[in-house]
């Protein structure tokens, strides 16, 4: 502060200079987060190198990727996103001295016999890491075999999948697995993951087209199949004459996941779901036959619906009391809302007024063509 002849006021100055000693200082905390990821990353290296995950190849797979006009590999292996479909045996490892009890050898679990089991690599409920790790060195078709030490198999702390015998997760295993296929992660969306046997995840298999998902209220006109698993009967399925009519938001129609994974769909597209909890009946889509008891040894059969969202009609609550709703009955051209008149365009509209129990036309343009101006 400067007094009047030019000169500082002191007084002025320590008092400003108190006030901002009495602020409590910031404290400062440290960020550890980028250096405990990277450690983390250094560790796993070297705990890989010293032999945590070993691989014998038993069978190749697709040959290797090539490489295309920019350099980039066209990609033949798995990455973390992807969902993978393989058949897996896991046995303990011969002359393994880690974990108690069991025989060297003794198959702890195996899908062979069955379906694919279906994971996503690196997300939701996982598989072992060193599973992980294994198979994204694997090409399509391809069998291989690992032995994996329990630190990155079933002991391995993001692992979700639990053995029936819980002494073999502590013991060094093999894992002979045969990765069926693969799909790429960006057409792969989780919808639950609350635990591996109510893991629900969702594959696009065609894209749709437009931006706008289903939501409640809107109306879809679906296509659905569905199957007790892989390779089992088809327990419902829609005629091409009669697809799935129903209105998003409407409790018991369709089973509640269902309708979730409809809801992140696309007008056109055609999605693959796959559920290892049976979705539970409705009114429109019954529940699946109870399925023979799978083995103790293997993870839950996978029931899968192959759904074709038709058509997404858009109901809208247009003052947002529920007492004036819009349904559209027929598609125009271009797209909503960037396409439609906004205050002050003009419009030509028919209008057709009809009473809903009676059924009674009260008003009718189109016998007496109408012209009026949005928001007149």
């Amino acid at each position: 502060t400067m007094a009047s002849n030019g000169s500082m006021d002191f007084r002025a100055f320590m008092l400003a200079l108190s006030k901002c000693a009495d602020k409590p200082e910031l404290p400062i905390e440290p960020c550890i987060e980028q250096g405990s990821k990277h450690f983390a990353q250094r560790k796993e290296q070297a705990e890989l190198e010293a032999g945590a995950v070993l691989k014998a190849l038993i069978k190749a797979g697709e040959p290797a990727a090539a490489e295309d006009g920019e350099g980039k590999k066209s990609g033949l292996t798995p990455e973390d996103g992807d969902l993978v479909k393989f058949h897996y045996t896991i046995r303990r490892a011969r002359g393994g001295d880690e974990g108690e009890g069991g025989d060297d050898g003794e198959v702890v679990a195996t899908s062979r016999g069955g379906d694919p089991t279906v994971f996503v690599l690196g997300k939701a409920c996982r598989m072992p890491r060193g599973l992980e790790l294994g198979i994204q060195s694997m090409a399509r078709g391809e069998r291989s075999s690992f032995t994996i030490k329990p630190s990155y198999g079933f002991k391995h702390p993001t692992c979700a999948w639990r053995l029936a015998d819980a002494r073999s997760e502590e013991a060094l295993l093999d894992f002979d697995i045969e990765l069926v296929d693969f799909s790429a992660g960006v057409g792969v969306q989780i919808v639950s993951e609350s635990s591996l046997e109510e893991m629900v995840v969702k594959e696009t298999v065609e894209d749709g087209s437009g931006w706008e998902n289903p939501r409640p209220p809107y109306k879809v006109v679906a296509d659905v199949r569905a199957r007790q698993s892989e390779s089992g009967p088809t327990f419902f399925e829609t005629a091409e004459a009669t697809p799935l009519r129903f209105s998003c938001g409407d409790e018991g129609v369709v089973p509640e996941t269902l309708e979730a994974c409809v809801n992140l769909m696309f007008k056109g597209e055609v999605a693959r779901i796959y559920s290892r909890k049976p979705l539970g009946d409705s009114r429109l889509i019954p529940a699946a036959p109870l399925s023979p008891q799978a083995s103790p040894s293997s993870l839950p059969a996978i029931q899968i619906y192959e759904v074709t969202l038709r058509d997404v009609i858009q109901v809208r609550d247009v003052i947002g009391t529920g007492e004036v709703m819009k349904m559209r009955v027929k598609n125009g051209n271009g797209e909503f809302p960037i396409d439609c008149p906004v205050v002050d365009c003009h419009c030509t509209i028919h209008c057709v007024g009809r009473l809903k129990e009676s059924g009674h036309v009260f008003w009718d343009t189109h016998r007496n063509e109408n012209e009026t101006g949005a928001g007149a």
